[in-house]
């Protein structure tokens, strides 16, 4: 499941295999609506939580609250079933879906792609990562870890690492990009190289997906410890320290 914007996801796999996906766009009603799904999408396959072997959450980061929701429902019920819990990056979830890019029918590779999620954070600000196809064609690599950062230096940024093996042939921006549209053409153009803009949601499929490379390779989360990844301050917060100053 993922909760991290404004857009809810939830899925039920076998292994790597989607059996079924519910997502909902009810602005921020979160709370309301997650209980409800998860049962919905359970009835439909005759399941019910304790029939199975772990849950996947996105851990942020996105919305304070919107994570907050959904890593809290995955740790209640992993703790109610005494099953495991998985915490997967929303960022790396929200760029799963162009993960196909980076390998060929053969596992060759298919070029030197760079995958930049971006998420809306407000005042200029975006929830971003980076990652790299692997030239031998075995996947992606991560370039840059999960933040929030100012959208203009983060582009900037990029600009400065694309020198030398380094250089990639096009960058695909994905995610919230309405806002962004026109920064990262004149990026593309200020920087010599291709950009692709796909708007895209996450999806509880990729963060199933994602969680099951982690099953696989003996990773899982001690659920009273598991904690999101805000990356920020929430706003109230903020407001808070500001004001006891």
């Amino acid at each position: 499941m993922d909760t991290s914007t404004s857009s809810m996801s939830v899925a039920v796999l076998e292994g790597n295999r989607m059996l079924e996906e519910v997502n909902s766009f009810a602005e921020r009603n979160h709370s309301l609506y997650l209980l409800p799904i998860i049962q919905q999408l359970l009835g439909a396959l005759n399941m019910q939580v304790s029939d199975l072997d772990g849950i996947a959450v996105g851990r942020g980061p996105g919305s304070y609250t919107g994570v907050r929701i959904g890593v809290t429902v995955g740790k209640t019920l992993a703790w109610a079933n005494r099953i495991p819990v998985i915490g997967v990056s929303s960022l790396e979830a929200l760029s799963y879906g162009s993960r196909g890019m980076c390998k060929g029918e053969r596992g060759d590779a298919l070029s030197n792609e760079w995958i930049v999620p971006l998420m809306d954070a407000r005042r200029g600000q975006a929830y971003t990562a980076l990652f790299r196809c692997r030239r031998d064609g075995s996947g992606w690599e991560r370039m840059a870890e999960d933040a929030v950062l100012l959208v203009e230096p983060w582009l900037q940024e990029l600009k400065k690492r694309m020198t030398g093996e380094q250089l990639p042939e096009r960058v695909v921006f994905v995610g919230e990009l309405e806002k962004f549209t026109e920064l990262i053409h004149a990026f593309g153009e200020a920087a010599g190289v291709e950009v692709q803009i796909s708007d895209r949601s996450i999806r509880a499929e990729h963060i199933g997906q994602l969680a099951f490379e982690q099953w696989s390779s003996g990773m899982q989360e001690d659920t009273h410890a598991f904690v999101p990844n805000y990356t920020q301050l929430a706003e109230a917060e903020v407001n808070l320290k500001a004001a006891k100053k």
